[in-house]
């Protein structure tokens, strides 16, 4: 017979043990069934070369999803909105003319098809921006390689001649994040093209 501690014990183990298998699990399959959207990204400001194990991404779409937040909720946004609580809203997307995701519809609902992603939206004390926080704006890399992958990001993005985006796999609000291409290199694939000489702007 299970004495009650190793009983508790076991289901505490089997717990810890089963988010991860879930997480993974769960990668897969929006990696498997779900479809590939090109997100834009734009330079992060104030650059922050020692952020840690991740380089920070902002997006374009944020400017797109500011202004349906507003076009939903017309002139009462800022009182729809809270400043200190966020707001889970459901943004369907759609591919620009050069394949890029776009803003389709937004609302409070989930839609019922599977292209959508889940973000928080608050109020902005500060300005008349709407503050939008989206799931997937960490891209996790080997900490000696983050802050280089972080200059040339921004090195990239600042580049009006060079294109800067995130692979994201989208699948009912699922995301994962899956590359950040540079140039349209995978970002480790453009370090390593360039790290014997130093990242700048092309002419």
């Amino acid at each position: 017979m299970i004495k009650p501690r190793l009983a508790i014990f076991i289901i505490i183990v089997a717990v810890q043990l089963s988010v991860p298998i879930y997480l993974i699990a769960n990668r897969e399959y929006v990696l498997k069934t779900g479809h590939a959207f090109h997100f834009r990204t734009e330079p992060v400001d104030p650059y922050d070369a020692f952020r840690g194990r991740y380089v920070y991404l902002d997006f374009a779409i944020e400017n797109d999803i500011n202004e349906a937040v507003k076009k939903e909720y017309g002139g009462k946004v800022w009182e729809a909105l809270d400043s200190d609580r966020a707001r889970t809203m459901y943004v369907s997307l759609k591919k620009d003319a050069r394949g890029f995701a776009i803003v389709a519809t937004i609302g409070e609902i989930p839609p019922g098809y599977a292209d959508y992603i889940k973000v928080d939206v608050k109020r902005n004390e500060y300005s008349d921006r709407v503050l939008v926080d989206i799931p997937f704006n960490r891209f996790y890399m080997d900490e000696f390689d983050a802050p280089k992958a972080e200059h040339a990001y921004n090195t990239v993005n600042r580049d009006q001649k060079m294109e800067a985006y995130a692979v994201v796999y989208v699948k009912k609000g699922e995301t994962v994040l899956y590359d950040l291409m540079l140039d349209n290199m995978p970002i480790r694939e453009y370090l390593t093209k360039y790290s014997s000489e130093p990242l700048k702007p092309r002419k």
